[in-house]
Formats: C-alpha cells, structure tokens, sequence
C-alpha cells in the first residue's frame, strides 16, 4: 500500500504541480481552529454525558476492525454527503467526484471551492477505493484550515460511522498530533480501526497532506 501512495503522489504531482507552504500558523491561531474542529459533531450528541477513552491509549490489538473502504466512487460520495450534513448541519462541503482514468488505478477527484483537494486511487478491476488523500498548497490560512479539519472530520465518520466527536478529535489532535505537524513540519501515522491514517506537511512537496489508507499486510 505504501507503494500505491507513493505512486498516487507522483501522479498527483503531474496533475496539480508542486506548491510551497511558506507560513505556519501561531500557537494561538491554531488554538481557535482546534476548538472549532473538535465541536464538529453530530447535532444529535451530547458531548457533556460522553466518556470516551484517549484513542492514543487504545492498542491495536484491541481494536474491532470496524472500518469499511470498499466503496466505489459513487458509494463514497453517497456516503460523504450523508456524513457532511449529520455532522456540519449543512451541504456547503458535499462533494460530486470525477473519476479519471489512469495507467495502473484510476483517479477519483474532487476540488473544493477553497482550493482544498480530494484524490482517492480506485482499483480497477473492482472499481474500489484503496487510498484517500486531502491535499492543499499554498499559504495556511485560518480559514481554509478550518475547512480542512471539518472534511477530516467527515472522512472519519465515512469509514468509522460509530466514532464520537472525541475519538475525531484525539485522532486528529493527539495521534496525529496536527498543531506540531503544521508548526515543525512532522508526519504522523495512526493504524485505527484496520486503515491506516496520516497526516503530513512538507513546504518542499505537496503541503498540507492527510491521507487514509488500507495498511500493507
């Protein structure tokens, strides 16, 4: 699988070029969209009654394999969709995915209105998605980072639909460590749940980079 995304790269690097993320965001900026990001939750759940482990001190080995990636691009859609308006009460982060044909496995894009990109390899033989990758170049902005958050968010209720607002919020801000893998440009892996998540920054290659993936056996 590590094979696949890092042919997936190469590919996404003819289609969209090779972008610099020249600024970080300071310590209190990233606060604010922190806290925005974690209250990202279905209207229906109540924060205040919920006792959820750390996912950090969860083993793998104890882990059900809950995860479901054996979507086919309109699957995927179907159910990103569904998950963007339960959590963010609103359709303004649906998706319409492109499939484009590739040499080995197809490409399934879609581009967002503020520049944020989702590329997913699709077998193509079953026409499944193996990998996802949200992608964004160019200055952080606020913003825009916020968004991308939000689309984390909706990517992880796609493949784990229990998952609470905290198990989002420690898989985003405490596995994958997401304030010091923007301010030092680290790259985090979390195995959950039977797919692999991680999220990436490099000013030399792609940017702002989460991906989720099914692990190398």
């Amino acid at each position: 699988m590590k094979v696949k995304l890092i042919r997936l790269s190469a590919i996404i690097l003819g289609i969209i070029g090779i972008g610099v993320l020249a600024a970080y965001i300071g310590e209190n900026g990233m606060k604010s969209i922190k806290n925005e990001a974690e209250q990202t939750s279905s209207p229906n759940e109540d924060s205040s009654t919920e006792n959820v482990e750390s996912i950090s001190d969860k083993s793998d080995s104890e882990e059900d394999e809950h995860y479901e990636m054996n979507f086919t691009p309109d699957e995927f859609e179907e159910h990103y969709n569904e998950e963007a308006v339960n959590l963010l009460g609103d359709d303004s982060l649906n998706i319409h995915v492109k499939v484009k044909e590739g040499e080995k496995e197809n490409l399934m894009i879609y581009d967002f209105d503020n520049g944020i990109s989702l590329i997913g390899g699709v077998d193509k033989d079953s026409f499944e998605i193996t990998n996802l990758m949200l992608i964004k170049q160019g200055e952080i902005d606020k913003k825009w980072l916020s968004d991308y958050y939000k689309i984390i968010s909706v990517l992880m209720n796609v493949f784990n639909p229990q998952m609470t607002k905290e198990d989002r919020g420690n898989l985003l801000f405490v596995d994958l460590d997401a304030d010091n893998v923007i301010i030092n440009h680290e790259v985090k892996k979390k195995l959950y749940h039977g797919l692999e998540y991680s999220l990436n920054y490099s000013n030399e290659k792609l940017g702002l980079l989460f991906s989720v993936s099914i692990p190398e056996e």
